[in-house]
């Protein structure tokens, strides 16, 4: 209990403010507070109350919203009931038809919860600690580390593993790897969301600039796009360094990578702490990157909001920024009058490419269900090509199923980058505290001040992991 209760602090702070990993109702990802993912925070908070105030008005409409289920030959009723909760009240409808058809093919009834993102982690702890917990419920991948450290979720892996891992490679690798411990899969990836570039690709092909594959072609890149005079990249440093954080974050963990440290399972759960090195690598990286004018001016005093309308005034030729801003990058830029692209933040020349700050919104399956098979069931039906294709046309997500062609072509961009990389994020087993905060502070401290030293820097992020490893450590004693 007492471990639990410590979780809930952290985690109840952490989804307060956020995977996967943005919108978390409508278009969102990952969100806990672990270093570089505060970009997916603030337009969720927007959205949510939105959303939340119709939460109940939705439910009573959403039998008249939902299509019927097929009127064909319907399967006789199992009398297994599994209950299911998720966090979109604004898709009531589709879940309902969701279920509605799953029952008619296979006889077991869904009933449905709605909550709302920002109790979802304070409800789950809490319904973990009565024992009365959902059959399958909403959760983000990166919680895994802590639930399962709780024994509460279920180990998929012999469900996936069927039929010559039909399941399994179905679904998208880094999103699968973000919901598993130790090799066994405790949450499947429903839809996903990551910091990716966008990029101006009307000026791109005047120029004759392609996205770049590896680190240094994009280096090499900004060096000519310098020369002729453009900004080549926006990144927001507010609140907390950011994007900026995270592309810091980034370069340490590419140096991580090289050194071997980045799949090792004491990284993965939080436990490894001689990061300092890495760190003060990425922040010398980091302010020769300002130096050479690679990043706009005062990017340590610019906001989101800022940061895009620069990239729309095309004050920058590319932005950092959320896949899940999709839509309104779409909308701002075709009334800027440029076409928009995207790729992922590029890896180094020979470096197996992951992506950093990776999100997965997902369900997972309580370990105490008396229904695993029909839990698992259900949730094979949701991640199905044909529900994930509808669900993520509606809504401009990149759903977690690799099969998914959308309508949209820049969304087939996005899911193309997704699948093709790997995810390294850590799945912290213990209370971080405000660890996240104080990284990013650390790092607009260092890149402001001349009198700190890149070792400075890195000897402070990794004195920031110690003391929230030795403070869980402590509460657990």
């Amino acid at each position: 209990m007492k471990k639990l209760l410590a979780l809930l602090m952290v985690l109840v702070m952490a989804a307060s403010l956020l995977a996967c990993t943005a919108p978390a109702p409508a278009d969102g990802g990952a969100k806990t507070e672990t270093e570089g993912e505060k970009e997916e925070a603030e337009p969720a908070k927007e959205e949510a109350e939105e959303a939340e105030p119709e939460a109940e008005e939705a439910e009573e409409e959403a039998e008249e919203e939902a299509e019927p289920a097929d009127d064909g030959e319907k399967a006789e009723s199992t009398g297994v009931t599994i209950d299911f909760m998720h966090d979109w009240p604004e898709y009531t409808a589709e879940f309902q038809k969701m279920a509605d058809d799953f029952e008619a093919e296979t006889g077991i009834h869904v009933e449905i919860q709605i909550i709302t993102w920002d109790v979802l982690t304070k409800t789950l702890l809490n319904d973990f600690a009565s024992g009365e917990v959902p059959d399958v419920a909403c959760c983000w991948s990166n919680q895994m580390g802590a639930f399962n450290s709780l024994g509460a979720v279920y180990d998929l892996t012999s469900y996936m593993d069927e039929n010559d891992s039909e399941w399994r490679n179905s679904l998208m690798k880094a999103g699968l790897d973000l919901g598993s411990i130790d090799g066994k899969v405790f949450a499947v990836p429903y839809r996903t969301t990551q910091t990716v570039i966008a990029y101006n690709k009307t000026i791109f092909d005047e120029n004759g600039w392609t996205a770049p594959e590896t680190l240094e072609q994009f280096e090499a890149m900004m060096d000519e796009m310098v020369e002729k005079g453009y900004t080549p990249l926006i990144a927001p440093g507010l609140p907390r360094g950011f994007q900026l954080s995270a592309i810091t974050s980034t370069f340490a963990e590419q140096n991580l990578m090289e050194e071997g440290t980045l799949k090792k399972p004491e990284y993965l759960n939080g436990h490894y702490t001689e990061i300092g090195w890495a760190y003060a690598k990425a922040g010398e990286k980091m302010r020769d990157w300002i130096s050479k004018g690679y990043i706009v001016d005062n990017a340590t005093s610019l906001e989101r909001e800022e940061a895009t309308a620069l990239f729309y005034k095309q004050d920058g030729l590319m932005s950092f920024l959320n896949n899940n801003e999709l839509r309104d990058v779409e909308d701002g830029t075709a009334e800027a009058g440029f076409e928009v692209g995207f790729f992922s933040f590029p890896v180094p020349e020979g470096m197996e490419n992951f992506l950093y700050n990776f999100g997965v919104d997902a369900f997972m399956v309580y370990s105490g269900t008396e229904h695993p098979d029909e839990s698992a069931a259900w949730l094979k039906y949701i991640t199905s090509d044909a529900v994930q294709q509808k669900f993520g046309n509606d809504t401009k997500s990149i759903m977690g199923n690799v099969n998914c062609v959308y309508d949209d072509p820049l969304q087939n961009q996005l899911a193309e980058i997704f699948s093709k990389a790997s995810s390294y994020r850590i799945n912290y087993d213990y209370n971080t505290g405000s660890m996240g905060d104080n990284m990013g502070e650390a790092l607009v401290e260092f890149l402001t001040d001349d009198s700190i030293t890149a070792d400075d820097y890195g000897a402070t992020i990794q004195q920031l992991r110690e003391d929230a490893l030795a403070e869980a450590e402590a509460e657990e004693d």
